[in-house]
């Protein structure tokens, strides 16, 4: 169909009616953009006919703000007209490098994505050499080579590969003497060595130099003494390709009927075509094209080894490569053939017109029926049976190695090449060729593609594939019809049949059939769709148990024959099947491989590696999308657009930053900043920032002192400032929105020694020496720029961020709930960088659900460092916290060892504690705690006492709100709750908030107890409260209302129901096991004992049931089963380290040979106080091992 639609095209380009008419937009006459005398001619004719004066014509192209055009301003279609038409001509240079998405290293156009309003066309005219400067974006567009005769002028942009100067040394081959005088030919050697002796590469390159010869000869020379081997090069099969399936040269409608006078003719356009060679050769002679792909056929299934690969390649073996291409020939081939037949016949869908020079006989058309009916028998018989027993072994292999990612990546690669190779054997099948074998191949084949494979991947994925993607939706576009159409005719049973059966291709791994599969058949009855937009649509209309489909065979093989029924279209489908489009949807959820914006990213990258990620998208919002990754227990939150606040200021910032008014205690930030910040933060580009500090003066001895900057546009904070006064530096971290939520990233440094984040200096050249404060500087101040949104990382400026959720079931996780992917960036600066080059790190539910609030505050979050070699022995806990508060905070409090302040600043603050504990027992730890939920679910003993139905959160405890998150306030304590958003979480647990709706007019309420702050919906309204009430409702509605708003936690008799522990409770179901002495027996028998009670009523907390227990234990003496925990050690801070403390020193030696970054000091937990965080923030615990993994360092402390 493309061969008959180029010459059409042509036809009508070069008719005479057209030829007489003047051509405008002649860009392709000249390398620069000239108006022809024919444009000039047409823009005054229209200005004449409106009236507008006309000086210089050639100016009404030109693009001006505001438009002076009177010709664009009469008819602003015209403007588009010249686009598209300048575009297109543009898109049909044959120069490549034109092009923006050329890269001149890799000589391949990597993809490019560009919004509309870049891509829009601008027109400047060039006065002194009189032509057109068009651009886009920043790039000038082209619609003719270079005509600079130094340069080579491209006549096609990709030549054919069946050019024969392309495989030998120059000169130039041109006739068959350049070849046999050519000392040395092409072996067309592979990585298996030479392929084409020179005899055969002779034959070969003669063959190629005679263009209206070589397809009977190449097909020959490939069908004949044994070379189906020979197609194992790239090489050869792309020559074969080219030979086969290109149009060739053009033959023009003047010369049709012309014949050549003379061998050879000096007229080589005669030996041109109207539709292509391989048409030709089929209307004209079929014989030896369709008896040589029949002997390909047959040999490329008797090179079948019995295996597709060998067992850890990533590659298929030769044989199968073999196989697969012959099989693409082959079906290529039968699309042409069947072209033919079926315009003869005048069956075709579209083409009745006649073809030119194009006679079918009745002996031809015999000959290609025969010729077609073999092709597809030994296609359909042979080769769809060898794919499909690939495909069973591919499966059997996945289920022996399911545990090992690079076998089940690699095996699902291969069943999209087996399937895309499967689909295309029944390209050109018809209604009458339609049967419930092919129904299934096409239906099942393409829908496992659609689930499994990434399209629109520019090159790489056409040679993954082997098949381009275009190929594939357009056997869609010619089959969906046809595949629509037989199966309205289907009866119950086909229908089950075919619609079963590409179920389970797409469910599978491989999508290969085992005969064990044929009883699914029988338990799901599938229905059409109804509605005038849901032709093709079909779902399941319900299920049958396996029993009872057994026990009612009789009825069944009757019910098998009935008409299809029909379902309504809701999204509570089950399973749906969309022949239209390809796709199969699971309760409206698309199945398919995650976006390529997505899977690109560097976190998923990192986590998941190189593949393709199949995916269901459960959420589209405004800014975020949620997916679900098929069989891999995560989730992928993608925040699609950008952050446009900045966090909010605490009150303890409010006093400027100027020099002129410090304190004297102060007066060291002066010569330690004030350099940096003139450089840097002092404007004119970006603009100046402006800085606040601590209304409280610093402390006398304060080693470290904190400033915050304001972001420029936002106003919010945006740079934090350390300043160390020993150490002499100062340290910059950046604001970043990830997940909408804030963190502080170290981006700059004065000292790189001094630095958890290994920062590389400047080594560009320089024309001065660097001040004194910047020697050993590094980084940038504004390393993502300054925008009008936060960026996500510090690395560059991104405005969306990915973020990876692994859910409790995985097999790494040992958190006890779900955890959140944090990426290093945002922890540079806060862990040293020895620990995140080693670990990845991820967030726990504590930050959501801790629910000891006495003595965490809302700045509390916890992470897990699991270790990326699989080897590593250790895991690192890391927990942030807030010390102290600001609520009533006295600069003259004495500052003692009273867990209030920290010693280095003086100040309140947060802090971060790191611990390293042992992997075994963190394992062990968390089984315990998976025995001890068992037991506490199976006895009853924990319960929550109402659940929402949407997100299933325990409403009776406390909940801590977040910034920006949606409540309820009472405002006037008489138990009416408002709509309300949290502006600000106090230290002392207090919150600000703004009422919104209707009661916007209350405006905000500053430090409101977090007893009259509840989560929206959870205290039931007055009817004339309810904002979704009105006037008529009715009783019964209302009643259904609040039915539905909530689920009832009692069960039939009356009993409170247990529900799944939450992660809170999980959280601290150590506190059983310090009650119980360690004994896990013993808690156990306890926790039994308890629930056993007449009067037993479930626990709402694991605190309250402790109690219970320990005060039923106090007499009992048990043995300890929980392993001690005397290997944690705790790292220690060396920049917040004392300046006479021997953390200290130890730091300023060893900077003298390793950075900060990757110095690791750690004490024994057990030096410590029991749950002391203040045992960090004062003095200086002993230092029981040094480590400097870079170095493969470490030292232990030992006494003399």
């Amino acid at each position: 169909e493309l061969a008959i639609a180029r010459t059409a095209i042509l036809d009508y380009f070069q008719s005479p009616a057209q030829n007489r008419l003047e051509k405008i937009f002649s860009w392709e006459e000249s390398y620069e953009v000239r108006p022809g005398r024919s444009l000039i001619k047409f823009i005054r004719l229209v200005s004449t006919s409106l009236g507008i004066p006309v000086y210089e014509p050639h100016l009404m192209l030109v693009n001006k703000d505001p438009m002076f055009s009177r010709l664009m301003k009469n008819y602003p279609e015209f403007r588009s007209f010249r686009d598209i038409i300048s575009w297109w001509k543009y898109l049909l240079n044959t120069d490549r490098t034109v092009f923006p998405n050329y890269s001149i290293d890799t000589k391949i156009h990597a993809p490019r994505d560009y919004s509309p309003l870049h891509m829009q066309l601008c027109f400047e005219w060039e006065e002194v050499d009189l032509f057109y400067i068009v651009r886009f974006s920043s790039f000038v567009l082209r619609c003719r080579p270079n005509s600079d005769p130094s340069i080579e002028i491209p006549t096609h942009r990709y030549p054919s590969t069946a050019t024969p100067s392309f495989y030998a040394a120059a000169p130039a081959i041109q006739t068959e003497d350049d070849v046999i005088y050519k000392p040395n030919l092409p072996s067309f050697d592979d990585e298996c060595g030479q392929v084409l002796n020179q005899r055969d590469s002779e034959l070969l390159l003669s063959y190629l130099t005679v263009p209206y010869m070589r397809l009977p000869l190449l097909l020959s020379f490939f069908a004949s003494e044994d070379r189906i081997h020979k197609l194992q090069s790239p090489s050869l099969r792309l020559i074969l390709d080219s030979v086969l399936f290109e149009p060739g040269r053009y033959l023009p409608t003047n010369l049709t009927g012309v014949e050549p006078v003379m061998v050879p003719t000096p007229h080589s356009e005669l030996l041109s075509t109207p539709y292509g060679l391989l048409l030709s050769e089929l209307y004209r002679s079929p014989d030896t094209v369709i008896r040589s792909v029949l002997v390909l056929l047959k040999g490329a299934i008797a090179c079948d080894t019995g295996s597709s690969h060998d067992e850890w390649s990533d590659k298929f073996n030769t044989t199968t490569m073999i196989i697969l291409y012959v099989a693409r020939l082959a079906a290529r081939v039968d699309s042409y053939i069947s072209f033919l037949i079926n315009w003869a016949s005048g069956n075709h869908d579209f083409i009745d017109w006649p073809l030119r020079e194009v006679y079918l006989a009745e002996d031809t058309i015999e000959k290609l029926i025969t010729g077609r009916s073999e092709i597809r028998q030994i296609l359909h018989d042979q080769f769809a049976l060898l794919f499909e027993h690939y495909l069973q072994r591919l499966d059997s292999e996945t289920n022996r190695f399911i545990s090992m990612e690079f076998m089940v990546q690699r095996n699902s690669s291969f069943s999209c090449i087996l399937h895309a190779h499967k689909v295309i054997l029944y390209r050109n099948y018809c209604d009458v060729d339609m049967t419930i074998s092919v129904a299934k191949t096409l239906l099942g084949s393409f829908i496992y593609l659609t689930t499994r494979h990434t399209f629109n991947m520019c090159e790489t994925n056409q040679v993954f594939l082997q098949i381009p993607d275009f190929e594939l939706y357009e056997l869609l576009q010619v089959q969906r019809r046809r595949l629509v159409r037989w199966m309205n005719n289907c009866r119950q049973g086909t229908l089950d049949a075919v619609m079963q059966t590409a179920l389970l291709v797409s469910s599978s791994s491989t999508g290969g059939l085992k005969p064990t599969d044929s009883i699914f058949v029988d338990e799901n009855r599938w229905s059409r769709i109804r509605g005038d937009r849901s032709c093709g649509r079909f779902a399941v209309g319900f299920s049958r148990p396996t029993a009872t489909i057994i026990s009612s065979a009789t009825t069944l093989n009757e019910n098998l024959e009935n008409a299809v029924g029909v379902v309504e279209d809701s999204e509570e489908l089950g399973v749906e099947i969309d022949l239209q489009m390809g796709l199969m949807t699971l309760q409206s959820k698309h199945i398919s491989a995650l976006d390529s914006v997505i899977s690109n990213h560097s976190d998923v990258k990192m986590i998941f590696g190189e593949k393709v990620i199949q995916s269901s998208q459960y959420e589209n919002s405004v800014n975020r999308n949620c997916f679900r990754l098929v069989g891999l227990n995560h989730e992928i939150h993608h925040w699609k657009t950008a952050h446009h606040a900045c966090p909010p200021m605490a009150d303890e910032w409010d006093r400027p930053y100027d020099p002129a008014e410090l304190f004297d205690s102060e007066k060291w930030i002066i010569p330690l900043f004030e350099p940096a910040r003139k450089k840097f933060f002092d404007g004119p580009i970006p603009s100046p920032m402006q800085f606040m500090m601590s209304a409280l003066p610093a402390p006398a001895d304060a080693e470290v002192f904190v400033l915050l900057g304001l972001h420029q546009q936002l106003g919010g904070p945006f740079k934090l400032v350390y300043l160390f006064r020993r150490l002499r530096c100062l340290h910059v971290y950046e604001c970043v929105s990830h997940g909408r939520e804030w963190w502080y990233s170290l981006h700059m440094a004065t000292d790189y020694r001094f630095s958890l984040r290994e920062l590389q200096p400047c080594v560009e050249k320089r024309k001065e020496q660097y001040p004194d404060w910047w020697i050993r500087g590094a980084g940038s101040p504004y390393p993502a720029s300054v925008s009008s949104y936060l960026s996500s990382t510090v690395l560059q400026n991104c405005a969306s961020s990915v973020l990876i959720i692994r859910e409790q079931q995985h097999v790494e996780n040992l958190s006890g709930g779900k955890e959140l992917f944090i990426p290093a960036h945002l922890l540079f600066g806060v862990i040293p960088d020895a620990l995140l080059e080693t670990y990845n790190f991820w967030q726990d539910e504590s930050s959501l659900s801790f629910s000891d609030h006495s003595q965490v505050s809302c700045a509390y979050k916890r992470l897990r460092g699991y270790p990326k070699a699989a080897s590593d022995e250790f895991i690192i806990i890391v927990t942030f916290q807030y010390t102290g508060s600001w609520t009533g905070f006295r600069a003259s409090e004495e500052r003692v060892n009273c867990g209030k302040t920290i010693q280095a600043t003086g100040f309140p603050g947060r802090t971060v504690r790191v611990v390293r504990r042992s992997k075994a027992h963190g394992r062990k730890e968390f089984e315990l705690r998976l025995r001890l939920a068992s037991a506490l679910e199976s006895c009853h003993t924990l319960c929550n006492s109402q659940v929402m139905k949407t997100d299933k959160v325990d409403l009776s405890v406390d909940v801590e709100f977040k910034v920006n998150s949606s409540a309820e306030c009472d405002y006037e304590g008489n138990g009416e709750y408002w709509p309300c958003v949290v502006l600000r979480v106090n230290d002392n647990r207090t919150y600000d908030v703004e009422f919104v709706g209707i009661y916007k007019w209350v405006g905000v309420h500053r430090g409101v107890d977090p007893s009259l702050v509840q989560k929206r919906g959870a205290t039931k309204r007055l009817p004339s409260e309810n904002i979704i009430h009105w006037d008529g409702m009715s009783e019964s509605d209302d009643e259904d209302l609040r039915e539905n708003d909530y689920i009832s936690s009692t069960n039939d008799d009356g009993k409170s129901s247990a529900l799944r522990l939450s992660f809170a409770h999980f959280d601290h179901l150590h506190l059983l096991l310090e009650a119980a002495d360690g004994d896990e027996q013993l808690c156990v028998e306890c926790i039994k004992k308890i629930s056993q009670n007449v009067n037993f009523k479930p626990f709402d907390s694991v605190e309250k049931l402790a109690r219970v227990i320990s005060e039923q234990l106090q007499e009992h003496t048990g043995s300890s089963n929980c392993i001690p925990d005397n290997s944690d050690m705790v790292l220690l801070n060396t920049l917040y380290a004392p300046k006479r403390s021997g953390l200290f020193s130890l730091l300023k030696v060893l900077v003298r040979i390793e950075n900060a970054a990757h110095i690791c000091a750690w004490t024994k937990a057990t030096n410590l106080k029991a749950n002391s965080q203040s045992e960090l923030n004062f003095g200086c615990p002993n230092i029981d091992l040094v480590e400097l993994p870079r170095l493969k360092l470490a030292f232990t402390a030992r006494c003399d």
